[in-house]
């Protein structure tokens, strides 16, 4: 979309959207190994969760948020996507660095918390083979990362 407020309403809406619902999955799961699950069982019933969100969320985006959009600009004839694509990320950095310092801020802050919650299967893996943690300790660890991952 062209309106920077609707724009900006769907970020912020998309990353609240994001943390709850990785908030709630680690919820799901803890309930399940709560009720005596097997981690096999976790694992099959956590991807049926998953999949059955995003897949239920993204139909329903795709067909009634995205707005048609025509293209903003030509693309040179000596250019190819990919490199004006990075060209204009590369001045957007810059100016985002130069004259909106709370937005860098806020962007680092994202990156740094998808960092962390990306990491949690090296930490499932870690924590369970040498600290020998059970699937419910390792519930409530996941909880605590997610709910300090939120910007």
């Amino acid at each position: 979309t062209s309106d920077v407020c609707k724009m900006g309403r769907y970020n912020s809406s998309f990353y609240i959207a994001s943390s709850a619902f990785m908030l709630i999955q680690i919820i799901f799961c803890t309930c399940v190994v709560i009720a005596g699950a097997s981690s096999v069982v976790l694992a099959r019933n956590s991807q049926l969760f998953a999949t059955l969100l995003i897949a239920f969320l993204m139909g329903f985006s795709w067909m009634y948020c995205f707005d048609r959009v025509d293209a903003k600009s030509k693309l040179p004839e000596e250019a190819s996507l990919l490199t004006i694509g990075f060209i204009r990320s590369w001045k957007s950095v810059v100016l985002t660095a130069k004259d909106h310092k709370h937005i860098m801020w806020f962007y680092f802050s994202i990156a740094c918390s998808s960092a962390a919650v990306d990491s949690l299967p090296v930490v499932v893996i870690t924590f369970t083979k040498f600290l020998g943690m059970n699937d419910l300790e390792m519930g409530i660890l996941q909880v605590i990362v997610i709910m300090s991952s939120i910007p």
